[in-house]
């Protein structure tokens, strides 16, 4: 082969190798995008996961202040059912005292 054949193929191989070489740095930089928002959308995961983990804590807090405002309320009604238990046994004693005596 004539040294003037061995260049020319000489170049196209450092031609088709300068080829190779940018697809391969566009693939890695492709890899590299890829990769960054694969962080972004994990960093963005964690902070909806760290808020739902609050919402869900508050959300707790919240049921727990309602379930002590209901047992309060609960509370209040019973003791007043209870007087007026209480009122109607003194009274259904009386009633029957006065029977007792009447008879």
């Amino acid at each position: 082969m004539s040294e003037e054949l061995l260049y020319k193929k000489l170049r196209e191989k450092e031609m088709s190798n300068k080829l190779l070489y940018k697809k391969l740095r566009e693939k890695e930089m492709s890899e590299e995008l890829l990769y960054k928002k694969l962080r972004e959308k994990e960093m963005s995961n964690k902070l909806l996961y760290k808020k739902l983990q609050e919402k869900e804590k508050q959300r707790l807090k919240d049921l727990k202040q309602l379930q002590e405002e209901k047992d309060a309320q609960n509370k209040v009604l019973l003791e007043d059912l209870w007087k007026e238990v209480s009122a109607n046994v003194d009274g259904f004693k009386i009633q029957v005292a006065r029977q007792v005596q009447g008879l």
